[in-house]
């Protein structure tokens, strides 16, 4: 047995041995041969030495690839010797198994010889006790006895010389088993090139990431305290969300309006994370108390429909010089067409917490003070018209004036509203239009679009307009010319005049010729140096930056439509993963990190999170991380998850907000989701992901 071994042990020496190479490491003689990295004229194990000792021991650098990386003869090598490796550790383990087989045997022979020696030691005892001629069969004895000593002695020798040459096939069959594994993660990085990159990801364990704060129950509990769980529970809720209040002592609410009762209410951020003993949800107008506000300004709807197509904005209004300033959010009526502010003030008619409808103050305020700005029969008075105007836009100018835009079949004007504070019951804000020069001219003409342009018509109220802090300037975007226009304040009044911002040759250049263009919004850069645009038929986000010197290209691609549409990365996918799509929609070629998605509608956060901007894709409902450094789009959270979390069929994630952060790296976030009326709850964190190439 020992020479069956000891042969064993040669052979697998023999095979584990690396082959001599022609040409020593360092000596460059041009690789001839993908995966040759010590120029030796051919790839063997030495080869992979070479480059863990280039990699960790800081040796010479490979041979160049004289293909592409990952090209057919380096593959091929690398999987003919896993192959080989694989084959040579079957040998090894057939060989410790038969070395097993055979201690096994040894072992039962020794136990054996113990048995016999044991049995005639318990005879030679016998026989001393025994009175008797015995002598001699105590000698016999003694010699068989002797002689099992010897061979038990044998047996030992063996059982041990079977032992080491196990052990050595062990160890072989490990450092066999080691290189197979360093050779299996050499071809799957051959195959697989990848590159580590920073990206936002959910914090905790799958299915316990997403959370909610507050659901439909509890907003509409805040407005119908009589009703019973079970009937909530049946009754629809639509909620338009209106911006972020301040909260009584610290931290924010978000302020929203429920369109089935007609109610205004603000839901807790819990910024803190602890929602324990807090008015969550908090009712500030029902539709009996937003009547009697109207009522105070003799508006003849009592029922309001806030908009949410005229996006809400907040104004700040000075009650006077030297006296404090008050924030406002503005909303649009559609009913009335009136301009409504509310404004947050402690101790403004407070209700008591669980307070039922009979009380005095119940649905009438409770902190949150409602004004009618101007209603839309004071603008019918105070811009002469037959029938009240619909207003499609409103913009912020700062200052306490806001610029309204209308919708064209009615008023091809833009016009400027002053705000002034004026105190009634409490500080509460009215309006007027201000004209300019002795013809009484509004803010600013269509006509004066038109000229522009040289076009027959101008539409400029399918982008909501914003003030470019760089210059201050009015961004507004004319979809007739496909041109984004600045107007910008001049002359002693202040009168508005419009210029070309950039034309439509600077977008086709970027976008590619097509008959028209879509672009519904713009988000400022938290850099200062810009805005962004999302043009949503090509689905590619641009950069504006006029902080350049005049003649550089100050509109710049960001984001490509791939990688917003088929190379969405999911750090939570390894390389080579394939996505399963039940309904993949229009097929886009990728990269094999992402799968062709339904073409996408983007709603973009208002603010930078983790150096990433977040934005909701409504149309294949996933939460998305939009990298503006590389380009690169991260999922977030898919639909699933976020679906399980607020137990809805459908998702409408409006608004994004940050709310702090608990350490470096880490950012919570609140998500309001009309479809459900909820407040979720999630904590990004920056990880380290790998990125397939």
């Amino acid at each position: 047995m020992n020479k069956a071994m000891s042969c064993l042990l040669a052979a697998v020496l023999i095979v584990l041995a690396p082959g001599g190479s022609g040409t020593l490491a360092g000596e460059a003689v041009g690789a001839t041969l993908n995966g040759d990295v010590n120029c030796s004229g051919r790839i063997d194990l030495a080869d992979a030495i070479f480059s863990l000792n280039h990699l960790f021991l800081g040796g010479e650098e490979p041979c160049p690839f004289i293909e592409p990386v990952g090209g057919g003869p380096e593959v091929e090598a690398l999987e003919a010797q896993l192959a080989e490796r694989e084959a040579t550790i079957a040998a090894l383990r057939a060989e410790l198994t038969q070395a097993q087989v055979e201690l096994s045997r040894s072992l039962g022979d020794l136990i054996r010889t113990q048995r016999d020696l044991l049995a005639a030691e318990a005879r030679v005892l016998e026989l001393e006790a025994a009175a008797g001629p015995c002598g001699e069969e105590v000698e016999e004895l003694r010699s068989s006895l002797e002689t099992c000593t010897v061979e038990l002695e044998a047996s030992g020798t063996e059982l041990e010389a079977a032992q080491q040459e196990a052990a050595d096939a062990r160890q072989q069959t490990e450092a066999a088993q080691a290189e197979t594994a360093n050779f299996a993660a050499l071809l799957d990085e051959c195959e697989n090139p990848r590159e580590e990159f920073t990206a936002p990801a959910l914090q905790g364990e799958e299915g316990q990431r997403v959370a909610v704060l507050s659901d439909k129950i509890d907003l509409l509990k805040s407005i119908l305290p009589t009703t019973v769980e079970a009937a909530l529970a049946q009754q629809a809720a639509s909620t338009i969300v209106l911006g972020r209040i301040p909260a009584a002592g610290s931290g924010e609410r978000v302020l929203v309006y429920e369109t089935t009762t007609r109610s205004v209410c603000s839901v807790g951020l819990c910024e803190a994370g602890d929602c324990e003993g807090a008015e969550l949800v908090k009712l500030h107008y029902s539709d009996v108390g937003t009547a009697e506000a109207f009522e105070e300004m003799d508006v003849g709807e009592p029922f309001p429909v806030f908009s949410q197509a005229v996006s809400p904005i907040k104004v700040t209004v000075s009650r006077g010089p030297g006296q404090q300033r008050d924030e406002w959010t503005l909303v649009y009526d559609t009913r009335s067409k009136s301009i409504v502010g509310l404004r947050v003030q402690e101790g403004y008619r407070p209700v008591p917490e669980g307070a039922w409808p009979d009380h005095p103050d119940f649905g009438r305020g409770n902190g949150l003070v409602m004004s009618v700005v101007i209603s839309g029969a004071e603008l019918q008075s105070q811009l002469g018209l037959a029938t009240g105007p619909r207003i499609t836009r409103l913009v912020d100018l700062g200052f306490g004036q806001i610029l309204v835009f209308f919708a064209r079949e009615r008023l091809q004007e833009v016009h400027l509203l002053e705000l002034e504070a004026f105190q009634s019951t409490t500080w509460k804000l009215r309006g007027e239009i201000l004209r300019f020069g002795a013809d009484e001219d509004p803010y600013l003409r269509f006509a004066e679009i038109k000229e522009l342009t040289q076009e027959q018509d101008a539409i400029i109220d399918g982008f909501q307009p914003f003030v470019n802090p760089t210059d201050d300037s009015i961004v507004i975007f004319d979809s007739v010319s496909n041109q984004f226009l600045k107007v910008t304040s001049t002359g002693p009044d202040g009168q508005g005049r419009p210029a070309i911002l950039f034309g439509r040759e600077t977008l086709d250049n970027l976008l590619g010729a097509r008959g028209t263009f879509e672009f519904s919004s713009a988000m400022m850069r938290d850099n200062g140096r810009g805005f962004l645009l999302f043009e949503e038929r090509s689905n590619i986000l641009l950069a504006f930056d006029n902080t350049l010197p005049e003649g550089e290209d100050s509109l710049s691609l960001l984001v490509a439509a791939e990688a917003i549409t088929s190379g969405r990365i999911d750090p939570s996918e390894g390389c080579g993963a394939e996505e399963e799509v039940e309904d993949p929609g229009v097929e886009v070629e990728g990269d094999g990190q992402g799968q062709g998605i339904e073409d996408p509608i983007l709603r973009f956060s208002g603010q930078g999170t983790l150096e990433h901007r977040l934005v909701f894709d409504v149309r294949n409902e996933e939460l998305l991380a939009l990298n503006l450094l590389t380009g690169r789009v991260i999922v977030i959270a898919r639909s699933e998850e976020l679906r399980a979390a607020t137990g809805s069929a459908e998702l409408d994630l409006t608004a994004v907000l940050n709310v702090g952060t608990e350490e470096e790296g880490v950012q919570s976030i609140r998500v309001w989701d009309n479809a459900s009326s909820s407040l979720l709850e999630m904590d990004l964190e920056s990880i380290l992901a790998e990125l397939c190439q």
